[in-house]
């Protein structure tokens, strides 16, 4: 099977964080054929191991995600999802990449130490925290780690990073207040969480969060129209350049609501989710990235720093990491990712895999 035959299958049948188990079964069937040495990871990644080097030489990792998005495609293509999810974020895109790049891995012979994982759950920041701590226990050796992301943001073919941080450190958080019910016609008499988390949010907004931001993006609050509501939870996220800038916004966050809570007699209590540190681009990859993309004649693209999170960064804080924007914008509209109308053409895939394969030839060959 070709990549593009691959990726038209995944982009039909896509599946959610952890529950990947038909993608990565049909990724394997399709490698077992080629001899490889293929472990299972996380419940419903793969390995692939290339042990080209002997043993005593450190490994170079490529990763991709697997996971979908609960998102129903909006594209019209003839391969549009079937089951109500989507790939709406290009990672069937990134699968059928690192498959072709493993195919010209073999097709050209390259002798070094390669590690090839399809990686489980980023969308929910806990893939990545999980493989890395089952390749440590595998026993690798790891010296570099290698990922890409497809985007329309930039024109296809445009190719675009930054030295140090390119993605925020994320945390997840739940506020709720907890008041007193009664019916509307007594309010007086009752303790509004709603109200509190009215006044909460407020202060949020108009809070200094220095070079990072708090928001959230849905609420619960009450059961019905003419009772007070007892309680109201706020759900959120906070992001940063650095994770430690995050956890002291945390602590203002924090401070903040039980303000809040005492100015109106309620409780205030803050819960966190997945925390994920800032995505770090080391220098010496940064640099042989632009030298493998003026070889290419494509175009190099200082980027931006992205307050979207990628748990890809548990890697980069472990070891000198690169990861960059691939451009496939071809005209009409700019869709974003997580867009039930984003879908990147085919064509992306082969220049995908040669920029990757060039990647590695110049860091294990140093060509």
């Amino acid at each position: 099977m070709d990549p593009v035959e691959l990726r038209h299958i995944l982009h039909m049948n896509p599946e959610l964080a952890f529950q990947e188990f038909d993608t990565s079964n049909l990724i394997e069937k399709n490698l077992r054929s080629f001899d490889l040495e293929i472990e299972r990871i996380a419940k419903t990644g793969i390995i692939v191991i290339f042990r080209n080097s002997g043993m005593a030489s450190p490994f170079t990792l490529f990763r991709s995600e697997l996971d979908a998005l609960p998102v129903r495609e909006m594209t019209g293509w003839e391969y549009e999802s079937k089951n109500g999810k989507m790939h709406a974020c290009g990672h069937d895109v990134h699968m059928a990449i690192l498959y072709g790049l493993i195919l010209k891995v073999i097709e050209k012979g390259l002798k070094s130490n390669l590690l090839f994982l399809f990686q489980p759950a980023e969308e929910t920041n806990q893939g990545a925290k999980i493989c890395l701590e089952e390749i440590k226990k595998m026993g690798f050796r790891i010296k570099n780690a290698v990922a890409l992301h497809v985007t329309d943001e930039y024109a296809f073919g445009e190719v675009a990073t930054r030295r140090g941080v390119l993605f925020s450190s994320s945390i997840e958080v739940d506020c709720s207040f907890k008041g007193q019910a009664i019916h509307i016609a007594f309010k007086e008499k009752g303790k509004d969480a709603m109200k509190g988390m009215m006044r909460f949010l407020e202060r949020v907004e108009k809070s200094d969060w220095k070079d990072g931001l708090v928001g959230f993006g849905a609420l619960r609050c009450g059961s019905v129209r003419n009772v007070v509501a007892d309680e109201c939870v706020a759900y959120g996220t906070l992001r940063a350049g650095s994770f430690e800038k995050n956890l002291e916004n945390l602590r203002i966050l924090e401070k903040i609501g039980m303000d809040v809570a005492g100015e109106f007699g309620m409780e205030f209590d803050l819960r966190t989710g997945a925390m994920t540190p800032e995505l770090i681009v080391d220098d010496t990859m940064y640099e042989l990235l632009k030298d493998v993309v003026e070889n290419m004649n494509l175009k190099f693209v200082e980027a931006n720093i992205k307050f979207t999170s990628e748990d890809f960064a548990f890697f980069t804080r472990e070891y000198p990491s690169l990861m960059f924007w691939l451009g496939v914008f071809k005209g009409g509209e700019r869709v974003g990712l997580h867009s039930p109308k984003f879908l990147p053409s085919d064509d992306v895939i082969d220049l995908g895999i040669d920029l990757m394969f060039n990647i590695a030839l110049k860091m294990v060959e140093g060509k």
